[in-house]
């Protein structure tokens, strides 16, 4: 299912994607004008392209990355003064930490999906 370019535009903008996004979908756009495409079809067009180039986000394909990315830290700094925690160190936390985040947006997700589906069996919420 495609998103709508409602959802599309606030996860857009939730990521930090959204003008990169809108001044891509814009030249398309533009590009498709020129070539004598009608408004609306360039429009929509330009919603379709655009959200190939910056697709849904996939959280268990970035949890899996960060989880992975634990054991792989950048280069050593040279200049970890005594008693702070090295890179390695800081390294490790914060995939973890990102990975944990991705993994928890997974279960909410189905989580929420696992409710939807509990309420269409109980017939308060009919199913799309």
């Amino acid at each position: 299912m495609q998103e709508s370019k409602i959802v599309a535009t606030k996860r857009l903008q939730d990521e930090g994607h959204w003008n990169e996004a809108s001044l891509y979908r814009e030249g398309i756009r533009e590009t498709l004008r020129t070539e004598g495409m009608t408004r609306k079809e360039a429009n929509r067009v330009a919603w379709e392209k655009m959200l190939e180039v910056f697709p849904p986000f996939d959280a268990e394909e970035e949890a899996a990355h960060w989880l992975c990315a634990c054991y792989f830290p950048p280069a050593e700094a040279e200049h970890v003064k005594e008693g702070q925690p090295s890179l390695e160190d800081l390294w490790y936390v914060l995939c973890t930490w990102k990975g944990y985040q991705a993994a928890r947006r997974i279960a909410l997700a189905r989580s929420i999906v696992l409710r939807r589906m509990v309420r269409v069996g109980a017939g308060t919420l009919q199913p799309q």
